[in-house]
This record gives C-alpha cells, sequence and structure tokens, in this order.
C-alpha cells in the first residue's frame, strides 16, 4: 500500500495538475517530494507561502489547474492572498492542501486550523488519511465547479502511513476545456468592483451555478481612465498616462498588477492590466500566468507595493529562471494608501541584487524614451525590471 505522501502525489497526477508550489513544512515536504519523483521535470521550493500559493493562483486564473502545499502555519502568511483570491476567482481548479501540525511536534505553536480557514472564508473539508486522496480530486472539482480555490486539511503525521489505493471516482472535465478569457469585473480585485465581487462571491459560497449568478447579478460599469475616476485618483493617475499609452502597444497576453494605480489602468482606454490581487501581488500572479503557458507576460506594480511584497516574487522568478518582464512605478510615496512617504533609496537598496536587469525611464513624458526601454524589455530573453521615476 502506498504512503499518504505518494497517494496525494499521484492524485495530483491523476488531476492533471500542472504547476504545484510548496514552502518546506511537516508533511508539505514529503508529500512534495513525492509529487517530483513522480515528474520528469521536478518543481523549485518556495521561499514563502505569500507568493507560493499567488503563484498557484496565477497559473489557475490563467486555465491551467495548480495546487499549492502548505503547512497551516504557513498558510496563515499567505491569508493576504487566500482572502483576495476568493474574490478575484479562478478559471481551472486550485486547491490548497494544508498539513495541520496538531501537536506543535514540528511548530512554533499550535494553533486552531480550522477556524483560520473558516474566518478566512475559503471552502475547505478536514480529510482523514484513508480518504485524503480521493477528497483531492473531489477538491478539483468542487473548484472548477464554484471558480473559486477550495482547500483541504489533514494531519502532518499521517504522510506516513500506509493507505489504500485511493478510487478515484470524482469525474473531471477534460483539462483543456479550460481557458481564461480577460473579465476584469471578476478577476480585477478593486475598490471599484468591491461590492459587486462580494455579491458574486456569497452568491457562489451559496452553492448557486455561475449560470444563475450570471443573470442575478448586473456586472458593475466599466470606468474610462482617467475621466470617470474619484477625483484623488484622476490626479494621481494623470502622470502615469504616456507610459501606458506606450506600454499597451507592447503588452503581451496577461499582465498582472495590484490593487493600486497600475489597476485603474485596467480600464478603457487603456485596457493595460487583466488581474489584481493584493498590493505586491502583480510579481507572482504573472509568474503562475508564465508557468501555465501564457505568452509574453508583464507584472506591474508601485515602488511601495514592490518593497512590501512584490520583492518576495523575484526570488521565485530567479529560482524558476523565468524571464519575468516587470515595470516599477517609482513615485516615491504609498500614494493609494495616503501619500506616506517612501525613504531615499529604498527601492533602489532592495533592487541591488537584480542590477543587471533593470532598466530605467527618467524622462516619463517622453514617448521615445518609454517605447524604446518598453521595446528592449519585451524583447529580451532575460529577465527586464523597468522603473519608471516620477519623484
Amino acid at each position: 500500500m502506498p504512503l499518504l505522501s505518494e497517494a496525494l502525489a499521484t492524485a495530483l497526477l491523476d488531476c492533471a495538475v500542472s504547476v504545484v508550489t510548496h514552502v518546506p513544512g511537516y508533511g508539505a515536504t514529503e508529500t512534495f517530494a513525492a509529487w517530483n519523483r513522480a515528474r520528469p521535470t521536478p518543481s523549485p521550493i518556495s521561499f514563502h507561502e505569500e507568493p507560493a500559493f499567488t503563484i498557484a493562483h496565477g497559473a489557475a486564473v490563467c486555465g491551467v489547474r495548480s495546487a499549492t502545499l502548505l503547512k497551516s502555519h504557513g498558510l496563515a502568511k499567505a491569508a493576504n492572498s487566500v482572502v483576495d483570491a476568493l474574490f478575484a476567482g479562478t478559471v481551472a481548479g486550485f486547491v490548497a492542501v494544508i498539513f495541520d501540525d496538531a501537536t506543535g511536534t514540528h511548530s512554533d505553536c499550535i494553533f486552531d486550523a480550522d477556524a483560520l480557514l473558516g474566518g478566512i472564508g475559503i471552502p475547505f473539508q478536514r480529510c482523514n488519511a484513508d480518504s485524503a486522496a480521493e477528497a483531492l480530486r473531489a477538491a478539483f472539482a468542487e473548484s472548477e465547479r464554484r471558480q473559486l480555490p477550495v482547500a483541504i486539511i489533514l494531519d502532518a503525521a499521517d504522510v506516513h502511513q500506509e493507505v489504500p489505493n485511493p478510487t478515484l471516482a470524482a469525474e473531471l472535465e477534460p483539462h483543456g476545456n479550460l481557458h481564461w478569457e480577460r473579465s476584469i469585473a471578476h478577476h480585477l480585485v478593486s475598490p471599484l468592483f468591491a461590492s459587486y465581487q462580494r455579491d458574486r462571491l456569497q452568491a457562489k459560497l451559496r452553492g448557486e451555478s455561475l449560470t444563475a449568478i450570471a443573470e442575478a447579478l448586473t456586472p458593475p460599469a466599466i470606468p474610462i481612465t482617467p475621466d470617470d475616476l474619484p477625483e484623488l485618483w484622476q490626479r494621481a493617475a494623470l502622470p502615469l498616462v504616456p507610459f501606458f499609452q506606450e506600454f499597451r502597444a507592447i503588452r503581451g497576453e496577461v499582465v498582472a498588477g495590484d490593487t493600486g494605480l497600475t489597476s485603474l489602468f485596467a480600464f478603457p482606454p487603456f485596457d493595460c492590466v487583466d488581474i489584481t490581487t493584493y498590493m505586491g501581488g502583480s510579481v507572482p500572479l504573472a509568474i503562475g500566468a508564465m508557468l501555465a503557458g501564457k505568452k509574453d507576460v508583464w507584472g506591474g506594480t508601485g515602488d511601495f507595493s514592490f518593497i512590501a511584497a512584490g520583492h518576495l516574487g523575484l526570488v521565485e522568478a530567479v529560482t524558476r529562471q523565468l524571464p519575468l518582464k516587470l515595470f516599477i512605478l517609482d513615485n516615491g510615496a504609498a500614494v493609494v494608501t495616503g501619500g506616506q512617504p517612501i525613504g531615499p533609496g529604498m527601492l533602489d537598496c532592495v533592487l541591488a541584487g537584480y542590477a543587471d536587469a533593470v532598466r530605467r525611464i527618467v524622462l516619463p513624458a517622453t514617448p521615445q524614451q518609454i517605447r524604446e526601454t518598453l521595446q528592449e524589455a519585451a524583447a529580451a530573453t532575460e529577465m527586464r525590471i523597468v522603473v519608471v521615476k516620477y519623484r
């Protein structure tokens, strides 16, 4: 009989899961090792649970089944992304497999993981060892029916337990039937869409069909940038217009942004951003899109968001040797939270390890410089980080 870790890995393969992320932790590590043994090309570990969860989410939004294997303590670190992933939804199945160290043998403390999952609001099921592999397959079917991330949770110590060969009865539709289409009202987490996305999420959690939800809810009006934006946002967006006028000509198949100034250029006439979640989430979302096979993917962020969380995603891109393309709007302040200043040199300090990849636009109102810099970045076969200076 297989160990539970092996049965879970087999279930992931049977479900045609393409992207699996993992941060080392008791239970999750053993399962990830079993997954890698069954794969012709092993997947790398991640260093932080927030980008690990977000990479898998980005892949699922773009139509590829994905999973993340985390300890319950790690899910607490990823909670920011988990919450926004519920509002952004998915296209393909996305399951978080959570390993609970209930005795604290391999953890710094003991806490109620079920209460954490329930408070976040992600649909989940606690499984015993014998039912976990079947529950994982059923979770993918549920995720695709609801177009939501879902979770299963199990005792981490059970991965060493022998279990019966799973009878995987739940039927999944062919993987090729899942495809992403741009729909910013569904995949762009934004204050302008918050009420609609809350109502849509609540209907999904009640188990209503996607068809019924579409018939019952009127999608939000899509504003024109900058004319229809609130006054404060309009003032912040106006200096960025020359950049996005050029960027829209070179943008690739998917552009991931943050819930900040970048998301304002998801709207017409620019249509420059497709997916957003939390501040700093653009980088791992873009990585997920790349792993899903999307071409010429870009991420876009602000200096505050990048310093706060986006740089965690750059580590993931380097680990996977991905030619990520990223632009950073360097305005020296946390504009969307009140304009709090960012200390001089902070962005350069964080970018120091990536100096060879950095390109700078120091005349952000000059179309020629913007165009030439973006074209060089888009054509590069290595990572490029375009810093647009507005200070």
